[in-house]
C-alpha cells in the first residue's frame, strides 16, 4: 500500500511518548493495531519503507491520535497541518500544552491567600538575638531584592499527604525543595537545614515576576520529580505536563493549591 510522507515523523511520534499521552511506544502501537516494531519503523525506516512514511489507511488514526492529546477546542483540520507541518512547530505546540494544562490548574484551584513572605533575618554583628520582636514578615504580592535570602510558608488545613513545589516565571520552570509538619499544617520553602534551623533561598539571575506554587496530595509526586529537584534540573514541557497530570488524577476532596506571587527586584 502507498504510503504518505510526513516530515519528522519519527520525532513526532516519540514527542506523544515523550509528552506523556502515552506510556510507552507498545501503548502508542496500540492505538494503531500495529506491532511497536511496525510503528517505530514508520519513523525510522525499514528495509521495505523510507524513514517518515506512514501506510495510507493508518494516516486518519495518526490524525485522531494527534487531536486526541490537543485542547478540547481544536479541531481536526488543525490537527491534520499539525501532523504535516515541520517538526518544529508540532515540538513547540507540544511542549506549549504542557504549559497550558499546569496553567489552567493554577487558575481554577490555586489558593493565594495562605502563603507568606519571611526575609533572611538581618545578622546582629556579634550581639545577642532575641524572638520577642521578630523580622517582620511582609504580605504576598510584595517584593524582594535580587539576589537577596528569603523563605515561604503556606498553612493548609490538611495535615496529611505530600506536597510538591514549583518555581516560575515566563516560560521557566524549577523544582523547590518543601518541608510539611503535619502537625501544624505548615509548609516551608525550602524546609531546615541539616542543624534543624530554618533554611533560605535566593533568586541570583532573573528578576520580575515569580510564582511559587505548593502542590498538596494524598500521593507521593512521580519519581521523576524528585530526580529533578535532588539534580536541580529545570523542568521541562515532560515533567511540567506530568505533574499537571498527577494533580488531576487526585481526589478533588483530597488535593489542595497553593500560590504565592513574588516581585524579584534586579
Amino acid at each position: 500500500m502507498a504510503g504518505i510522507e510526513i516530515p519528522g515523523l519519527g520525532r513526532k511520534l516519540r514527542l506523544l511518548v515523550e509528552h506523556g499521552h502515552f506510556d510507552s511506544w507498545n501503548d502508542l502501537a496500540r492505538t494503531f493495531g500495529r506491532a511497536r516494531s511496525t510503528v517505530y519503523g514508520w519513523g525510522h525506516g525499514t528495509d521495505e519503507r523510507a524513514a517518515g512514511t506512514i501506510p495510507g489507511n493508518r494516516f486518519e488514526v495518526l490524525i485522531d491520535v494527534v487531536l486526541s492529546c490537543l485542547p478540547p477546542e481544536t479541531t481536526r483540520e488543525e490537527a491534520k497541518m499539525l501532523v504535516l507541518a515541520p517538526v518544529i512547530e508540532f515540538e513547540t505546540e507540544f511542549k506549549s500544552q504542557a504549559m497550558v494544562s499546569m496553567n489552567r490548574i493554577i487558575g481554577d484551584e490555586a489558593k493565594t491567600s495562605s502563603g507568606k513572605l519571611y526575609p533572611k533575618p538581618k545578622a546582629n554583628a556579634g550581639l545577642i538575638e532575641s524572638d520577642q520582636n521578630p523580622e517582620p514578615e511582609l504580605e504576598p504580592g510584595l517584593s524582594i531584592q535580587l539576589g537577596k535570602w528569603f523563605r515561604l510558608e503556606f498553612n493548609t488545613t490538611a495535615k496529611t499527604g505530600y506536597v510538591s513545589a514549583l518555581q516560575n516565571i515566563g516560560q521557566n520552570w524549577g523544582a523547590v525543595a518543601a518541608h510539611f509538619e503535619r502537625k501544624t499544617g505548615r509548609v516551608l520553602l525550602p524546609g531546615f537545614k541539616t542543624n534543624r534551623t530554618l533554611a533560605h533561598i535566593r533568586e541570583r539571575r532573573e528578576p520580575g515576576l515569580h510564582r511559587f506554587i505548593v502542590m498538596q496530595t494524598p500521593e507521593p509526586p512521580p519519581t521523576e520529580f524528585t530526580r529533578y529537584l535532588v539534580d536541580g534540573i529545570a523542568l521541562d514541557g515532560v515533567i511540567i505536563r506530568r505533574m499537571a497530570q498527577f494533580y488531576s488524577d487526585q481526589h478533588q476532596n483530597r488535593r489542595q493549591m497553593f500560590l504565592l506571587k513574588l516581585q524579584i527586584r534586579a
